[in-house]
């Protein structure tokens, strides 16, 4: 491992260990033991920790106490919790979505930060996007595991050819984020999840509803 990576790996370390100390002390619970930081770094790899520490050092993202914050999308949304109350068991529940979203808001602001564009923190369904003038020219769904991304993305391509508006999607992700991009039309989309990483170019023919092509994020 690279002394780069382990820097700010260590650095964001140090700063989760006192974030859920806080979250602890304010629930009203014991304090986490070593093994549950033990397994938050085996959950989190090395390269998602370290894209964390980079924020944390540049000052895009902000722990305060048992709460983060992103410092460029304003002081209308957040602050976030790393960490939830988990009862009767009264021990802290991960949020585990949040590690690998926050890493690709910062790893999306960094590639963009000469280019003008805005990188949006849960802009409506999705969990990034980025804009420029104004414009939607990519959003980005985010989740765990390559497992759960590559799930979603499967459910997502079965409404390529049609989608009925008028069927309830609550409870059902992958048609709210098919509908997402017919009613928003971004230009890219892409999923991310550790070790995993797809995009695509979007289509929107007169007879589908939408066409995902593979691609590369030019922006990115």
């Amino acid at each position: 491992m690279d002394a780069r990576t382990k820097y700010f790996s260590s650095y964001f370390e140090r700063s989760i260990i006192r974030c859920a100390n806080c979250a602890a002390d304010e629930f009203g619970y014991a304090r986490p033991p070593a093994e549950f930081f033990d397994n938050l770094k085996t959950r989190l790899p090395w390269g998602v920790r370290a894209c964390l520490g980079i924020g944390l050092e540049s000052g895009l993202l902000i722990i305060d106490g048992r709460t983060f914050k992103l410092a460029s999308i304003g002081e209308e949304k957040g602050p976030y919790n790393w960490f939830s109350r988990q009862n009767p068991r009264r021990e802290l529940m991960v949020n585990w979505e949040y590690f690998v979203q926050v890493a690709e808001f910062i790893r999306m602001s960094r590639a963009v930060e000469a280019g003008g564009q805005t990188i949006k923190f849960e802009d409506g369904l999705m969990d990034l996007a980025m804009y420029e003038d104004g414009a939607l020219c990519v959003c980005c769904e985010v989740k765990i595991t390559s497992r759960q991304a590559s799930s979603l993305l499967a459910g997502i391509r079965k409404y390529e050819e049609k989608i009925d508006f008028s069927v309830p999607d609550r409870g059902n992700d992958a048609i709210r984020k098919a509908k997402y991009l017919v009613q928003h039309r971004p230009t890219y989309f892409s999923i991310v999840g550790i070790g995993v990483r797809r995009e695509f170019h979007l289509r929107f023919p007169a007879n589908k509803a939408f066409e995902l092509i593979e691609d590369v994020i030019p922006y990115l």
